[in-house]
């Protein structure tokens, strides 16, 4: 029990740090890690806006945090899609 808290605690913080990193990029970003099978894949969403250059600049700047590289951008999923904290403006 002690290590899967441990990794939790890891994944915490590296969400922390790419965050951070992203907003000091000029991206507002949603980060989090994904669940079950999937939970070592550290999943971005910028937003319903965001243009495929912005997803790519987002991918390298949370790769260069993470250290993340490989197959899959290390692991590392940029969503273009609407959400909490995305929703859009009403005229």
């Amino acid at each position: 029990m002690g290590e899967f808290k441990r990794r939790g605690e890891e994944r915490r913080e590296e969400t922390k740090k790419v965050k951070k990193a992203l907003a000091d990029a000029g991206f507002k970003a949603s980060v989090g890690h994904g669940r079950g099978t999937a939970r070592s894949w550290l999943e971005i969403n910028l937003g319903p806006k965001a243009t495929r250059d912005q997803c790519r600049e987002a991918e390298r700047v949370a790769q260069e945090v993470t250290g993340r590289h490989g197959e899959y951008g290390g692991n590392i999923l940029v969503l273009s899609q609407s959400g909490p904290g995305f929703q859009e403006e009403q005229p």
